[in-house]
This record gives C-alpha cells, sequence and structure tokens, in this order.
C-alpha cells in the first residue's frame, strides 16, 4: 500500500489544484491520498469524487495553524478524519 499522507492544493500553499493532484496521485500509484489543505477542509467532496473515479481512498484531513506559547511562534497540526 502506497500513501501520501500530506499534501497541499491551490486551496492553501499547494501547487496544483484539486484535480490534478488526484491525478498525480494516480499516475505514482498511491492507494491513499490526505489533502491537508491549511486551515480548510474544502476539497473533501470534491476531492471524494475525483478519487473514487481514479480508483484512490481517500483519507480527510486538514493542517490546522496554532500558535505554541512557549516558542513564541506559528505551528501546524495535522488532523485526520476531522
Amino acid at each position: 500500500m502506497i500513501c501520501d499522507l500530506h499534501c497541499h492544493t491551490t486551496l492553501s500553499d499547494g501547487s496544483l489544484g484539486i484535480e490534478d493532484v488526484i491525478e498525480q496521485a494516480a499516475r505514482t500509484g498511491i492507494d491513499w491520498l490526505s489533502i491537508t489543505d491549511h486551515d480548510t477542509m474544502a476539497s473533501f467532496s470534491r476531492a471524494d469524487v475525483l478519487a473514487e473515479r481514479a480508483g484512490i481512498k481517500v483519507l480527510h484531513g486538514v493542517e490546522l495553524s496554532a500558535w505554541d506559547k512557549d516558542r513564541n511562534s506559528k505551528v501546524h497540526i495535522l488532523c485526520y478524519a476531522p
């Protein structure tokens, strides 16, 4: 089983749209994909449809922005199946 559980689309800071991410995943033989755009879950329904057509399983995910008070800096937290 080949997985990519951390990728972004143009909905956040990625360089490819949802369709292109899924097409690339299919070309490279990925079985499971999680689009984890920053602070948005807007890709879910479109990714579900396109991934099903491509024969790829989807794990919904999101990369949440948070603040680390101890280090006084922004951090990211990956969340799966929100």
